[in-house]
């Protein structure tokens, strides 16, 4: 069986910009940040830092905010070590670009569009232009589909790193042409505090309960793990659903089926759910509907993680965060057995992965 390693990994989010307590946040008090809404009322939130110059994003847009926050990321990588040059590896090894939903968003300089594919373009042509680089490779993919992208986006990468098996052969082999894939997560909720205010979404002086918006950006190599490195994740099984808002529960529901059947007979059990929450209710209920599907191959202590409820919410990141956040509990043996990840965009989108730890010999 295939196990991967995660590595070169950079973190950059709102609620801490420190790579390892950026990790760690669960275990750490979270530290309260405030935003100031144009009636003057102030909100919980967590946001980036950046230079003085550049907090006039707020009369922008979200992709020049996304821009920003990346060009930050790069900025303190590239204090270390150079990486957006022609020979870098990000020009040698495919990128996966996870975005948000880009049809709901507004593109930049105003321009008017109705397709979700004018959006993909217009996203796509800025961050290029930006970043060169990390589109120099031609199997290099952009997966606009929000909280959702980073299941999906490994069910490509799965096939990629796989090399082609000869007749007879009954071990997985690698690409030999693809020796790894850089993931590259990027939001922000920056531009969204007047609508979610609006909604009375937010934490402040009206309300103790609500979301608390963040932004961030990560990047990490994954790779098929080499001898003679002995232990890595593996994902057992990916799933996804297209569904409207109306039939998200039976989407949810359908996919834990899947997870159910897998593992039927097995005797391992799941001992950790990573699943949608951030305060909102109704990101919850889809798997609080379906969760009965889960119930025969779960352990009696089983262990619920919703994330953004420590790291406040970070949009299409929190896939790829989380995916760290279990790779890194593997590693720390902090986590064990079966471990699921569900995630859901706003929208359309809901994805699912299965992992298990891997250690040979």
């Amino acid at each position: 069986m295939m196990y991967y390693v995660l590595e070169h990994t950079r973190v950059l989010l709102g609620s801490d910009t420190c790579p390892d307590r950026a990790m760690n946040l669960d275990k750490l008090p979270m530290d309260t940040s405030y935003s100031r809404l144009e009636n003057g009322s102030q909100v919980v939130s967590a946001f980036c830092r950046l230079p003085d110059e550049k907090q006039s994003c707020i009369s922008g847009n979200k992709l020049e905010r996304v821009e920003q926050v990346l060009l930050r990321l790069f900025a303190d990588m590239n204090s270390e070590k150079p990486v957006c040059t022609p020979t870098s590896s990000y020009s040698q090894m495919p990128v996966f670009w996870l975005l948000p939903e880009l049809s709901r968003e507004p593109l930049p300089e105003q321009v008017s569009a109705a397709e979700e594919e004018q959006y993909l373009l217009a996203w796509a042509g800025r961050l290029k232009k930006t970043f060169p680089v990390l589109f120099s490779h031609k199997v290099s993919q952009i997966f606009p589909f929000g909280r959702a992208a980073l299941p999906m986006a490994l069910t490509s990468a799965v096939e990629l790193l796989k090399g082609k098996a000869t007749a007879g052969e009954g071990k997985e082999k690698t690409n030999p042409d693809i020796p790894g894939i850089y993931l590259i997560a990027v939001d922000s909720l920056y531009h969204e505090l007047s609508a979610l205010a609006q909604d009375k979404q937010l934490i402040g002086a009206e309300s103790d309960s609500g979301i608390v918006p963040s932004e961030g950006a990560i990047l990490t190599c994954i790779r098929p793990a080499r001898h003679p490195e002995s232990r890595g994740i593996s994902i057992d099984l990916l799933a996804q659903e297209s569904t409207s808002l109306t039939q998200r529960s039976q989407g949810t529901e359908s996919m834990f089926l899947k997870v159910s059947q897998f593992l039927s007979g097995q005797k391992d059990k799941i001992d950790n759910l990573y699943l949608p929450g951030n305060g909102a209710e109704e990101l919850s209920q889809p798997w609080l509907d379906a969760y009965l599907r889960l119930a025969p191959c779960l352990s009696p202590r089983v262990n619920i993680i919703q994330s953004a409820l420590f790291t406040g919410e970070l949009g299409c990141v929190t896939g790829l965060y989380n995916l760290l956040h279990i790779y890194n509990g593997y590693k720390q043996e902090a986590l064990a057995g079966k471990v699921v990840q569900l995630e859901q965009s706003r929208s359309l989108y809901q994805a699912l992965a299965l992992y298990s730890w891997q250690v040979s010999g």
